[in-house]
């Protein structure tokens, strides 16, 4: 793997792993806080819009100075909100800075891909997408997994302030070994360009398929350890951390996806989609029996 392969592993993956770094942590986090659970779910929420509505201003600021310095200056600054998770007095002051964090994280997020694409070619960039693709896989187990063992070991501010650690460690990666891009601003205002998507049939049907599949995902991602903490189940928070670790599964049936640029995606997604619903009947369609002999649908 050459360094710049390697500072994108490393950026991008520390930086997926804050996103939803209180998802597995929600119990604790409304215990300590004395807040509801679906106000503890905010915690997670407000970054997934916060990172929509940043996506509109990174973007076009990379075109106008550069993607690199984009990636590297959100990197760097995302490590203060994360470091400062700790110290939030209430809930409040945690979904404020995990706001922060959702605006900041599109630096990378976003840009990464045109990056990509512009500054490699060939099989370095074949590399390089491998990399930034395995490392949102790497840093979304990170954050899950991670975060609920630590919090179980020590504390939950522990937890989410040392995300900051590997977040700092991955913009010093970019910013000593990313190549510099060549700014070429787009000859279109970002109002034309926002008129055309509107008009583009396709591609707003593909945007409300991904979002709606999106929304159950994280829907049932961010509230499975009330369920799986709770009676009649009763595991312990690093346990049902635990859980998370089939987001791996994603480094497995990533190369599937490879396919769609030989038959068409069309052919593809509904598949993937049919095989994601079944999986979800078959989750809550079952009856699970622990032990003692007591079963639950």
């Amino acid at each position: 793997m050459s360094r710049a392969s390697a500072a994108l592993l490393l950026g991008a993956s520390s930086m997926f792993a804050t996103m939803y770094s209180t998802q597995a942590i929600l119990p604790e986090i409304s215990s300590d806080l004395d807040v509801s659970a679906a106000v503890a779910g905010l915690t997670v929420s407000v970054v997934v819009l916060a990172v929509a509505l940043g996506g509109w201003v990174h973007g076009p600021l990379s075109d106008r100075i550069g993607r690199r310095r984009v990636m590297v200056a959100s990197a760097g600054m995302l490590v203060v909100p994360t470091a400062l998770l700790g110290l939030s007095a209430g809930i409040v002051m945690l979904i404020a800075l995990r706001i922060v964090q959702g605006l900041l994280m599109p630096g990378l997020l976003v840009v990464a891909v045109p990056y990509i694409t512009e500054r490699f070619s060939g099989a370095v960039q074949g590399r390089a997408m491998g990399a930034y693709t395995s490392s949102l896989v790497l840093g979304g187990f990170v954050g899950r997994v991670g975060t609920g063992l630590i919090t179980e070991w020590a504390d939950w501010r522990l937890a989410l302030s040392l995300l900051a650690v590997p977040a700092g460690l991955g913009a010093l990666a970019m910013w000593r070994w990313l190549p510099a891009d060549t700014v070429a601003p787009s000859p279109h205002r970002l109002s034309h360009a926002v008129g055309e998507h509107l008009h583009n049939g396709l591609l707003l049907l593909n945007a409300a398929c991904a979002g709606l599949t999106f929304f159950g995902f994280v829907g049932v991602f961010t509230y499975a350890t009330f369920r799986l903490t709770g009676p009649p189940i009763g595991l312990s928070l690093g346990q049902a951390g635990l859980v998370y670790g089939v987001w791996l599964v994603g480094l497995l049936v990533t190369p599937i996806t490879g396919l769609a640029g030989r038959v068409g995606p069309q052919r593809i997604v509904p598949w993937l989609l049919l095989l994601a619903s079944e999986a979800s009947d078959f989750m809550t369609g079952e009856t699970l029996v622990i032990d003692g002999g007591q079963s639950i649908q």
